[in-house]
């Protein structure tokens, strides 16, 4: 069948040397290759996927970079939130300021794929759940209600727009199922969780209150004048609901809400070791406060889909802290973020072998900080997007997508207007395995947070880049193994830096977000999975890259980690099921300070952080057919894995004995 396909001359000279790659490559036969019903069973072992291409595509069909990690996983290691699920997932750098996610006050939870940070988008069955540049809403998920999380690795702004740079990470959850109501709790050395969760054909509903320890100390030691200090976290508790109510098999509404109540202590110290003669400085404790709404509208049969998304983040903390004479003092702040999303996208398949999907987004953000000013932000983003989609033969398959993206200028920011472009090719091998090729500009805005002068942030450019990639996929129904090598060129990367640095008079004291280098990052990234035997299951992937920004001095310096492999091995027979994960971080970045205390961009790097090797059981026996005993064991070597620059540690060693029951 003939396609009028208009292209210019650049991409038609990149189609030709692709088409070239993949014409020498079709010597390879259909080794082992079956007919009829037996082949269809072997195409079909491969995972269904949507993120990578907004519609349901068999992933051997997908040219993307994909992980998708299950209910059933998720369930078998023994997860108590999505945030430690996919922190070891090799690619994905996590930052944390808390424990399971938390955050801590002004630091918050961020997902980092590739190394490009708050470049990352987070979406809840396909809607953004980013609040202001951070992931923190994906704490609030419950680990139950999630059906499969589908993470897609290099750009993807043209089909989800702005944050979707290093990757995107989207959580499916499950659709309402049978009538039945679950209780359970898990007790444990650091904490206790209890939940109760109901549901019918129609909805679902959970709730959950959890209980965390303090950490003591929690964070590296640093230079204060003459003296030294610490931070140790206080206990914390969470309390969360998730929803899903199906109106009809098409219109469908999910709800999380998601509180915490968690604090700091800051502490002074004469000497780094000196621990004993600490005096507490300052004390926060804060009140976050998070709503997100989703309701969603899908009628596949038409390929017409609509979401709108609302959500509403509140963080109120007290500051207690001493001010001159020795005198406490005590300083409220409210943080208040609102954002709406409005998405429709409609697809048609055009003569057989092509596929056309188009749609516009709409998006508002809203900020609100209060303490004895006000500072109120907004802003506005809308955009057109579409793919088209078109299969040459049995075997090969391209992709053109592009995206024009508008944001509304404002009191502090100029308007922007970027195009994004993407091409991508498929090419299968046979039944079970493809090549593909994915190249696309991407685009990440500062977050709306962030300014602190107007004079500064009025100047600031969309940090833009492009990343090509090239992987393999081989998939049956009892292994599969996926290969990609990726190259990132990213400008106008985002620095923090102070303002009398840029202005003449300007503050000292105060930050100021401005662009200034360059990323880069080469790597490959690999995964396995093999079912051995009947009752054994494995996966092992890893992830060797070199993430560097250019600094001030046109200098190029390692970013993020450069090595991280994890592996899983399950068992599971009858009643019984165990796993063991193993996970390793390497070859990482300079900290924020250095062994004496003093800032490393002041003194110079002494040291690097240190290696995170992470070891976990966990253990399920099904008593009866209602009845469930777990136990997992964390951080079994109990070392002080260090989670962010700020060297803070993981929770130690700690264990969780659980029991539910089902109605």
């Amino acid at each position: 069948m003939k396609s009028k396909t208009y292209i210019s001359n650049r991409l038609l000279n990149a189609v030709l040397l692709t088409g070239i790659f993949a014409v020498s490559a079709s010597g390879i036969s259909y080794a082992g290759e079956s007919t009829g019903s037996e082949s269809k069973k072997i195409y079909d072992a491969g995972t269904v996927v949507v993120t990578a291409m907004r519609m349901e595509s068999p992933d051997l069909d997908s040219p993307a970079s994909t992980i998708v990690i299950t209910g059933k996983e998720l369930e078998e290691r023994g997860e108590n939130s999505l945030f430690e699920a996919i922190s070891r997932i090799p690619g994905v750098t996590a930052v944390s300021y808390g424990t399971g996610g938390e955050d801590y006050i002004g630091h918050p939870l961020r997902m980092n794929v590739r190394g490009i940070d708050k470049g990352t988008l987070v979406m809840l069955n396909g809607s953004p759940i980013n609040m202001q540049g951070q992931n923190s809403a994906l704490s609030a998920i419950p680990v139950s209600a999630v059906e499969r999380i589908e993470i897609v690795r290099g750009a993807n702004s043209v089909l989800y727009g702005a944050e979707a740079m290093g990757g995107v990470i989207n959580v499916i959850t499950k659709k309402p199922g049978k009538t039945e109501t679950t209780v359970g709790a898990e007790i444990g050395n650091k904490e206790k969780n209890y939940f109760v969760r109901t549901g019918d054909g129609k909805f679902s509903f959970q709730y959950k209150k959890e209980y965390r320890r303090g950490v003591d100390p929690f964070n590296h030691f640093s230079k204060k004048g003459r003296n030294y200090q610490f931070a140790t976290k206080e206990s914390s508790v969470k309390d969360g609901i998730f929803l899903d109510y199906a109106f009809n098999d098409k219109l469908v509404l999910h709800y999380i809400y998601n509180e915490i109540d968690s604090g700091f202590t800051i502490w002074q110290i004469p000497t780094p070791t000196a621990y004993s003669e600490r005096s507490p400085e300052t004390r926060y404790r804060q009140t976050r406060n998070q709503h997100d709404a989703n309701l969603i509208y899908d009628d596949a049969d038409r390929e017409f889909k609509v979401s709108l998304n609302y959500l509403n983040d509140k963080m109120d903390y007290t500051k207690h802290a001493k001010a001159n004479a020795g005198v406490w003092k005590d300083t409220k702040k409210l943080v208040r973020g609102e954002g709406y999303a409005l998405d429709i996208q409609k697809g048609w398949w055009v003569g057989g072998r092509s596929h056309l999907i188009a749609g516009t987004t709409w998006q508002r953000e809203k900020y609100l900080s209060r303490d004895t000013t006000e500072k109120s932000l907004r802003r506005d983003q809308y955009a057109l997007f579409l793919s088209y989609s078109i299969d040459f033969d049995d075997r090969f398959a391209m992709t053109i997508g592009a995206r024009e993206h508008f944001v509304k200028k404002n009191v502090y920011e100029k308007a922007q207007n970027v195009f994004l472009p993407q091409f991508q090719l498929n090419y299968k091998l046979n039944l079970t395995s493809s090549l593909y090729a994915n190249v696309g500009k991407s685009f990440v805005m500062p977050s709306i947070t962030t300014p602190s002068s107007s004079s500064s942030w009025a100047n600031l450019r969309p940090q833009t880049g492009w990343t090509y990639e090239a992987g393999y996929k081989h998939i049956t129904s009892t292994e599969g193994f996926r290969a990609t090598f990726f190259h990132m060129d990213i400008k106008d990367k985002f620095e923090w830096t102070k303002e009398n640095l840029l202005i003449p008079g300007g503050d000292p004291n105060v930050s100021v977000l401005v662009n200034r280098s360059k990323f880069r990052n080469t790597g490959l990234e690999l995964e396995y999975t093999k079912k051995l035997g009947k009752y054994w299951h494995l996966r092992y992937s890893a992830s060797i890259s070199k993430p560097e920004s250019k600094d001030e001095g046109g200098n190029w310096a390692q970013d993020t980690s450069r090595f991280q492999t994890g592996t899983d091995l399950t068992y599971e027979k009858d009643c019984f099921l165990a796993n063991a994960s193993l996970f390793y971080m390497g070859n990482r970045e300079a900290p924020y300070y250095r062994s004496d205390g003093e800032y490393t961009s002041k003194k110079g790097v002494d040291h690097r952080l240190g290696n995170v090797l992470q070891f976990n059981m966990n253990f399920r026996y099904q008593m009866t057919d209602r009845d469930v005993l777990t136990l997992g064991i964390y951080n079994i070597l109990d070392r002080k894995n260090p989670v962010n620059k700020y060297e803070y540690p993981e929770m130690p060693r700690n264990f969780r004995l659980g029991y539910s029951h089902t109605f």
